[in-house]
């Protein structure tokens, strides 16, 4: 088995839910938290001895990690349902 891994990190905000929620206005138990995020691809084959391109496992690690930078995820519809 071969496998890489690529990391990445963003920040992002959501909001407390249940008994220990701040109560008042609409930022109301809102905080952030900076995440690290390790993203790997494993294959048991290598094509002309590499498993994928890294820097396309990169580059879609950065556009996933922008979709979720400096936003509330209880606002992202993947988060939607758990926040």
């Amino acid at each position: 088995m071969y496998a890489i891994t690529v990391e990445g990190r963003f920040t992002a905000a959501h909001r407390h839910a249940g008994p220990g929620e701040v109560s008042g206005g609409a930022g109301a138990g809102i905080h952030g938290h900076d995440f690290l995020v390790l993203a790997t691809v494993a294959g048991e084959h290598l094509a002309d001895d590499v498993l994928l391109d890294f820097h396309a496992v990169e580059v879609a690690l950065e556009r996933l990690l922008g979709e979720l930078s400096h936003r509330d995820l209880g606002t992202h519809p993947d988060f939607a349902a758990i926040a």
